[in-house]
């Protein structure tokens, strides 16, 4: 697919790019590692979880939960950790991801990541390709838990990281609370979209316009 026009030149004139890690640069979690990965924290917690929780293959979900049990979130958080790089190891990029990248570069376009996922899985999936380094990785910390997007905290450390002005910043992200923390933080969005039905959301949640899987920017 290709890009409409309004997206190429958001991607083209932008000062910084930001992407989402999951979804936008790789399918992290596919069914059913997202489950085995959240059965994995909630071993890890040891506590009673909702019934919601007990079931949910959103292991950011019981994360979350888990703010105002420091123990539990410690243990839960280093097993998140360890299950993202896990999946990291062997996920593929994004089809449009090296396309991307190479035309952000050729335009001398800084870009980073900004994800609730752990830098170090970031880092890990990196690792395995020959992609130009970003300015920056953001992403959940044992102490940035609470700060996880739609809080707009990680979009605006990227930013500065990348020396951009927030104004004509674009973030690329695949969901509603993705839209909600760019906009917050004063980033231009991109919705990375599968389905018409998640890129209606998008839209209504404030994207500029829309991309999906499968395009390539350097076409016409």
């Amino acid at each position: 697919m290709n890009t409409s026009p309004t997206a190429r030149e958001l991607i083209a004139n932008c000062s910084a790019l930001l992407l989402d890690f999951d979804g936008p640069m790789a399918a992290l979690m596919p069914p059913p590692r997202n489950a085995e990965a959240a059965q994995r924290v909630r071993h890890a917690a040891a506590v009673d979880l909702p019934s919601d929780l007990r079931t949910t293959t959103d292991h950011l979900a019981i994360l979350r939960h888990l703010l105002d049990q420091p123990d539990a979130l410690a243990r839960a958080e280093a097993e998140a950790t360890a299950a993202e790089i896990d999946c990291a190891r062997t996920c593929e990029p994004a089809p449009w991801l090296p396309d991307l990248l190479t035309e952000t570069h050729y335009r001398g376009i800084p870009w980073a990541v900004v994800t609730n996922n752990s830098p170090e899985a970031v880092c890990s999936f990196l690792s395995r390709f020959k992609f130009a380094a970003p300015a920056a990785v953001v992403g959940r910390e044992p102490s940035t838990v609470a700060r996880m997007k739609p809080n707009p905290f990680f979009v605006s450390v990227a930013v500065r990281a990348t020396g951009a002005s927030t104004g004509t910043a674009l973030f690329v992200g695949d969901s509603v609370s993705d839209m909600s923390a760019g906009i917050a933080a004063g980033a231009r969005m991109l919705g990375y979209a599968k389905t018409p039905g998640r890129g209606r959301e998008l839209i209504c949640a404030g994207a500029n316009a829309l991309v999906s899987p499968g395009l390539s920017i350097s076409e016409p």
